[in-house]
């Protein structure tokens, strides 16, 4: 495993969530405070559909790459029951989080993928929003568990600074707000914090030594 894999791993899919996760922001019918004109602004625009169809696809990458994330803390880590369960809970929370993806992005797709086709109307649209809504809910709560789980671990870890476990303790617990959906970007923050924390460091003993010109033996 590279020494710099982690570091590639968390600002990748730190910056790559964000950005995709702004899709499911950007869909209407969260937390029932939507009206008919957000619902008919948002099908009746096809720059707002392609843009949130992107994002949605955006976000599913940066899900497996928070899985990539998670094999590399593991591979970091000491072998723990902690690291394991937690890299599982990740392979779910990034499944959970892409099928939510796909439900919210049903009445988008309609439109996108048929000719001439209509809104499918503002009760089907809220209804897909809120179902998947709650299965992304869902799973970044999952994801919040595994970052809980690996924050314990890293306590514990030589290999890693100890405060960052303490912090991803702390990011985990604010993660339980997600179920207000724009906390959710704690998530891809702490991704990036670990991967600038990982990076890998210079030892004085492993310092290359300066060349030297050969020694010639009396003969």
């Amino acid at each position: 495993m590279r020494r710099n894999g982690l570091t590639i791993a968390g600002i990748v899919a730190g910056i790559v969530f964000a950005v995709g996760y702004i899709a499911i922001n950007l869909i209407p019918g969260l937390g029932g405070t939507s009206k008919t004109k957000d619902f008919t602004d948002f099908y009746n625009s096809d720059s707002k559909r392609v843009l949130a169809t992107v994002l949605g696809l955006v976000l599913v990458v940066g899900c497996w790459l928070m899985v990539w994330l998670f094999t590399e803390l593991r591979g970091r880590l000491a072998v723990s029951v902690r690291t394991d369960v937690a890299y599982r809970l990740s392979l779910v929370a990034a499944a959970v989080v892409t099928v939510g993806t796909a439900v919210e992005l049903g009445p988008t797709n309609v439109q996108n993928n048929q000719d001439n086709s209509h809104f499918v109307g503002v009760a089907i649209a809220h209804s897909f929003a809120q179902a998947g809504a709650g299965a992304v809910i869902l799973g970044m709560l999952t994801f919040a568990a595994a970052v809980f789980l690996n924050g314990l671990e890293l306590r514990r870890s030589t290999a890693l600074p100890r405060w960052l476990g303490t912090l991803s303790i702390v990011f985990a617990i604010l993660l339980i707000s997600t179920y207000f959906v724009i906390p959710g970007f704690l998530f891809p923050i702490w991704a990036i914090i670990v991967g600038v924390a990982g990076r890998p460091r210079e030892t004085p003993g492993m310092q290359e030594r300066p060349a030297t010109a050969p020694v010639s033996m009396p003969s």
